[in-house]
């Protein structure tokens, strides 16, 4: 029969040290990707806290406290507190997310889905020029709304919509 040998004083109190740090029991005795391999087994564990009974109760007191820590950070971590940390960061951050700083002359305020959205004008500016039509797209419509063309006929649906931009753009300047 093969028995096995309880901790090391040395094994015991890094044990301990990790679970006073708030690590929870699996994870030091059985080992995971992220924390690395296991400290000890489980049957080693076992084995030591039957041959050290106060050290089994505040190693297993410690273990409980520190599942119950972590089972409260699931529950109160749901989608919407992400969702609202997330608006929060955004919200309070020196630049937008295409790195221009936010200052009071370069933002602007608009309503999206009810919510109150910070814009960035430079970002803005730029999405714009992306969305207006080439000069060479420009001369080709026109060619085919001078031929007796409809804007819809010889343009994909993408097209249309640079054109409608460049319009609206050009009739209201």
């Amino acid at each position: 029969m093969n028995v096995l040998p309880g901790m090391t004083p040395e094994l015991a109190g890094e044990f301990m040290q990790r679970l006073n740090a708030g690590e929870m029991l699996r994870r030091i005795t059985s080992g995971d990707k992220r924390c690395g391999p296991a400290l000890v087994t489980p049957q080693r564990f076992r084995k030591h806290c039957e041959l050290h009974p106060e050290w089994a109760d505040e190693a297993r007191r410690l273990a409980k406290a520190n599942e119950q820590a972590a089972a409260r950070v699931r529950v109160t971590v749901t989608w919407r507190l992400a969702i609202q940390r997330s608006a929060d960061n955004r919200r309070t951050a020196e630049r937008c997310k295409n790195g221009h700083i936010r200052t009071t002359d370069s933002t602007f305020y608009e309503q999206h889905l009810g919510y109150l959205v910070r814009r960035c004008k430079d970002c803005m500016k730029t999405r714009r020029q992306l969305l207006m039509p080439s000069a060479e797209q420009v001369r080709s419509s026109i060619s085919v709304l001078h031929e007796g063309g409809t804007l819809s006929s010889g343009l994909t649906s993408q097209m249309q919509q640079t054109m409608s931009n460049f319009m609206r753009a050009t009739i209201t300047a």
